[in-house]
This record gives structure tokens, C-alpha cells and sequence, in this order.
């Protein structure tokens, strides 16, 4: 079974955010009707919750190809049946805009995508896959997402950020930061040979030759 690996794996770049807002909040599912949050209570559902399971059982079976870890989806499961935040409520886009929802509560979205709650929300093992991923359906394949469905028990709890978590994050961290330098360094000399480009120029348009042979691939000039 193929997956949409573009879609479904990407946290920082938002788009598994946008696909839930655009699928499920937008596209009118009712929340507060299948999740119980409506006072009538008139039906329930499990779809949304069968949605992010399926989820759950592809990052079990490609743990490196999904930017987001366990805890985010947990706080989906969570948020769209009790959340402080105005996002799962009513039962659709049309409601949110008529009770004027986003003047009187906070987007979930806004929370997640903090800096200091999305570092906890990452998978530091990823790592970028293109190709399209093979889903295998077999019974023996599928595990029992306690964290979610066994509420109380030990395995229900999230579990803390192990060392190694800790120390890939920060080694993340580090490289994000030397890559974002390596690119202004880059920008800059980039900058310094556009200008030196240009006095060269100008000293041979006014009849005047350099007296230093400027070599882009070494770091010494000859004079």
C-alpha cells in the first residue's frame, strides 16, 4: 500500500498541519458531534482517531521518515476530543466563523509550532526520504498504540526525552546553525567578489591595469 510521503511526514515545513486543517477542519468534519463534544451528543465517530492511528502504525514501520515523533500525534488524539484551544471545536468552518471562534480562544496550531513545545515534537533521528513508502497491511504488523487507547496504565504516559533524544536534538541543533552560517559566509564572499569584480572594472575602463592578479580558487594573492 502506497504512501503519500510528502504530505503525511513533513512537521516544520507545516504540511501534515495544513493537511489536517484542510481535510478534516475546513472540509466540515464535525468534531463536537463524532467526538462527543456537542451537548446532544447526537453520534459518535472514530475516523479522525483511525486517521492518526494509521498514521501512528506508518511511523512504526519507518521510524526515520516522518519529522514528527509519538507525543505529536498523542496531542492530536488528545486536542480533538479535550483541548483548551478553539481549534477541533464545532463542527465546521462555517460554525467557527458565525460564534466568531478565533476572537475568543487560541489556535492549537500556534501552540504546537512554538519553538520551545515543536522541539519536543520532533523526530531527531529523520532523515529525508523521497521514495514512495511501502505499507505492509499484514496483522502481524500492526501494534496496539497504547500510549493512546490503554488510558492508565504505565505505557498510556508520555514517556521522557530519553539522552540520546536529547543529545541528536542538540546535535541537530548545532549542524541547522552551521549550515545557516555556512550560507551567510557564503553570501557574503559572495558580496566581496561581486565588488572587486566591479573596481576591476572600472580601473580597466579607466585605462589603468591591476598590478595584483586576484585567484578566486586560492587564498593568497600573488602581487
Amino acid at each position: 500500500m502506497p504512501c503519500c510521503h510528502g504530505t503525511l511526514c513533513c512537521l516544520l515545513s507545516n504540511r501534515f498541519v495544513r493537511l489536517i486543517q484542510r481535510e478534516w477542519l475546513d472540509a466540515g468534519y464535525p468534531f463536537s458531534n463524532f467526538h462527543g463534544s456537542d451537548r446532544n451528543m447526537k453520534e459518535r465517530s472514530p475516523l479522525f482517531l483511525l486517521f492518526i492511528d494509521v498514521v501512528w502504525q506508518i511511523t512504526q514501520q519507518y521510524p526515520l521518515s516522518f519529522e514528527f515523533n509519538d507525543m505529536f500525534l498523542h496531542k492530536l488524539f488528545t486536542h480533538s476530543h479535550f483541548s483548551p484551544y478553539g481549534s477541533f471545536l464545532y463542527n465546521s468552518a462555517l460554525e467557527r466563523v458565525k460564534t466568531k471562534l478565533q476572537e475568543r480562544s487560541y489556535s492549537l496550531w500556534s501552540y504546537l509550532l512554538e519553538p520551545a513545545v515543536k522541539s519536543t515534537l520532533v523526530n531527531p533521528y529523520y532523515c529525508a526520504n523521497t521514495t514512495v513508502l511501502s505499507i505492509s497491511t499484514d496483522v502481524f504488523v500492526v501494534k496496539l498504540w497504547t500510549w493512546a487507547y490503554v488510558r492508565g496504565s504505565s505505557t498510556s504516559e508520555a514517556p521522557p526525552p530519553s539522552p540520546e533524544h536529547n543529545m541528536v536534538s542538540a546535535l541537530r541543533e548545532t549542524h541547522e546553525k552551521l549550515l545557516d552560517k555556512q550560507a551567510q559566509v557564503t553570501r557574503e564572499l559572495e558580496k566581496l567578489q561581486a565588488v572587486g569584480r566591479e573596481m576591476l572594472a572600472d580601473m580597466e575602463v579607466k585605462g589603468h591595469q591591476p598590478d595584483m592578479e586576484i585567484k578566486a580558487d586560492q587564498p593568497n594573492m600573488e602581487i
